[in-house]
């Protein structure tokens, strides 16, 4: 059975801004994930969005994370 979204989230095609990550994490000396961090302010188009609802796109290398905030700028 395929995943349903809210009507607010972003789905493939769409233009989303990155406005906020979860970038602090256990994992890293500084207790921060840089690249995670460098990702608010990018934009770019949804790609993909896999089984657990992560966005994929052509914004940076990473994923947008479903407890990640974004704003969408264009429907595709």
């Amino acid at each position: 059975m395929p995943t349903k979204f809210k009507k607010t989230q972003a789905e493939i095609g769409d233009t989303i801004r990155i406005t906020e990550v979860q970038y602090h994490s256990n994992l890293f000396p500084d207790g921060i994930d840089h690249q995670a961090k460098a990702m608010i302010g990018c934009t770019g188009v949804v790609t993909h969005i896999d089984s657990a609802g992560n966005l994929w796109g052509t914004w940076y290398g990473m994923s947008v994370l479903p407890e990640d905030k974004y704003e969408i700028i264009e429907r595709g």
